[in-house]
């Protein structure tokens, strides 16, 4: 925002540090991970005084209404964009492999697989053996028939022919991060109404100023709603 929109706001809900704040959360870029998310994150005042404080001042400074509906509307916004990036931030884990360490019954020495793709599908990789073919023809004959949920072997010799039998990989877990759809769905993605722009212009005392506000609340509003679970 213009340093001029910035020093109106300050005045319109008479506090700085609330004009500050507000003035921050009005990002206008998409994080695009988790990391980028908890950055901004890390920049905000997230406690409940702050976020009752933007609520509060935003509902008084723009009470031209008389209902408090256009401060209220904004302040919601402001407010719920926070639990969006938390959503973004928070319980993001990179897939694991799926593997097996062991000595196949009837082989001599240890070996391990990896499969090829990280997640829990390499769960259900099994290689089978009849007693006469070797680790190597297994891993060929499952990646042959399983195109993208291949395995590989990582150590040990392939060389070896355990009994018959069947080896399973395990322990592999999908990428995961907490859902932001509730979050967004909860702020909204409306654009900011007529009925608050109008208050808006009353609060700051000026049209160029308050165009300004609305355009760096809308940014926002679209750069928050952009937000997905990769």
């Amino acid at each position: 925002m213009m340093s001029d929109t910035k020093f109106r706001l300050a005045h319109a809900v008479t506090d700085t540090d609330v004009a500050e704040e507000i003035s921050k959360r009005l990002i206008s870029d998409t994080p695009a991970d988790a990391e980028e998310a908890q950055d901004i994150l890390d920049s905000l005042d997230l406690s409940d005084e702050m976020a009752q404080a933007i609520a509060e001042r935003l509902t008084t400074a723009l009470a031209g209404d008389k209902q408090g509906a256009a401060g209220k509307e904004l302040a919601h916004k402001i407010n719920a964009m926070v639990d969006v990036l938390k959503a973004k931030a928070s319980a993001s884990t990179e897939a694991v492999a799926a593997e097996y360490t062991g000595t196949p019954a009837g082989a001599s020495t240890a070996i391990t697989l990896i499969a090829d793709v990280a997640g829990a599908a390499g769960n259900d990789i099994v290689l089978e053996f009849d007693g006469e073919i070797t680790i190597e023809d297994a891993i060929n004959a499952w990646n042959a028939d399983n195109e993208g949920n291949e395995v590989s072997l990582d150590d040990g010799d392939d060389s070896q022919v355990p009994d018959e039998g069947s080896i399973q990989l395990s322990g592999g877990e999908d990428a995961s991060a907490d859902d932001v759809t509730p979050a967004k769905e909860a702020m909204g993605d409306a654009p900011m109404s007529a009925d608050a722009k109008i208050c808006l212009v009353h609060a700051l005392t000026d049209e160029a100023a308050a165009a300004d506000l609305q355009e760096a609340y809308n940014a926002m509003v679209e750069a928050v709603q952009a937000i997905d679970n990769s």
